[in-house]
């Protein structure tokens, strides 16, 4: 393991004085190259002589799986402490959807935060190799032709064009009475947060990256520059 990370910091300090050669400032930035080197020896004492890693993150939701994911595709050491009491993000219904359907207007970010979800989860399916994110349809049924002409007016602006299928959906369900069909949103989905956690859960376990028990609070220590709990030091602690 400690030869892994040697040969990593290596690789970050030749990296970074072939870009300097490139851009022609390898003999303009020798401050600039020796504290990179002395960040690189840092990183090394402390996660190997005083046994320090990046991040301590305590949660496992789908906002503490989505920052260790980030941490690891940044190549940061980090270790998550979760138990079973965190049970929402588990049973959630999983569904996104960009557009607020009682006045059809977009989500607030609907754009980015879609852009950004659907790569990330792609992405990490692949990684896991699992599959959680399915493509579901939204319908909106109305309730009267004027809903209908509301929903065509706003599939006619620009930020929702993308969004709203102006061919209208019959109903084939006889338990349902849809007199006046449904709108369809397009670019939705749901997301299998069971697989998901699991997934994940099962890769931290091979990696030794997870502690499935209780965060106790009274055993955390804030130190002036970093936090320890039962023998794990972090330089950085988040409550996911």
């Amino acid at each position: 393991i400690v030869s892994k990370k040697l040969f990593e910091i290596k690789n970050r300090i030749c990296g970074l004085i072939k870009l300097n050669k490139t851009t022609n400032s390898y003999n303009k930035n020798p401050i600039e190259r020796l504290g990179f080197l002395f960040s690189q020896i840092n990183e090394f004492i402390c996660y190997y002589l005083c046994g320090m890693i990046d991040y301590m993150v305590v949660g496992l939701g789908l906002a503490g799986t989505a920052f260790c994911e980030t941490l690891r595709r940044n190549n940061k050491s980090f270790v998550v402490f979760n138990d079973k009491s965190q049970t929402s993000s588990r049973v959630a219904g999983g569904l996104y959807n960009p557009i607020i359907l009682k006045r059809f207007t977009l989500s607030w970010k609907a754009d980015e935060q879609l852009a950004v979800a659907v790569d990330f989860y792609k992405q990490l399916e692949q990684f896991l190799n699992i599959q959680f994110d399915e493509k579901l349809s939204v319908l909106r049924k109305f309730a009267s032709i004027e809903e209908q002409n509301l929903w065509f007016e706003a599939a006619d602006k620009k930020s929702l064009k993308p969004y709203l299928d102006t061919r209208l959906v019959s109903n084939n369900n006889s338990e349902l009475k849809v007199p006046f069909e449904f709108g369809k949103v397009l670019e939705t989905g749901k997301l299998d947060t069971k697989v998901l956690f699991d997934g994940y859960i099962k890769w931290l376990q091979q990696e030794k990256k997870i502690y499935l028990e209780t965060f106790d609070y009274n055993e955390l220590k804030i130190l002036p520059n970093s936090v320890s709990y039962k023998g794990v030091k972090a330089k950085n602690i988040v409550f996911a």
